[in-house]
């Protein structure tokens, strides 16, 4: 009798070890998908990085583009602004002042 008891305690030791082996292999196999979720999320967000990253070289080279635009602008803006001021301080448009109030009057 002792020994059908100590039969029965084995088995049911063996059900509890096997019932505890397919939790942990459910465990397993959950941490495995998330994982993979994770794996997938990953590679998605190197793909969103790297269309990221050529899109701010594309802004680069367009902010540098127009960097140099607005220096070539302000370049002649000077350069016109230094005519009119050479001009205004010539003798012809002192006559041409002179005589724009000459016919005002």
């Amino acid at each position: 009798m002792q020994a059908a008891f100590e039969q029965s305690d084995k088995q049911i030791e063996i059900l509890r070890l096997r019932t505890l082996l397919a939790e942990i292999e459910e465990k397993l196999l959950q941490r495995e998908s998330e994982l993979k979720l994770a794996q997938n999320e990953i590679s998605s967000l190197k793909d969103d990085n790297q269309g990221l990253k050529s899109k701010l070289k594309a802004i680069e080279l367009y902010a540098s583009e127009l960097q140099k635009l607005n220096d070539t602008v302000q370049q002649d803006l000077a350069d016109k602004n230094a005519l009119l001021v050479d001009f205004q301080s010539s003798d012809i448009a002192k006559r041409a002042t002179n005589y724009e109030v000459f016919c005002n009057n």
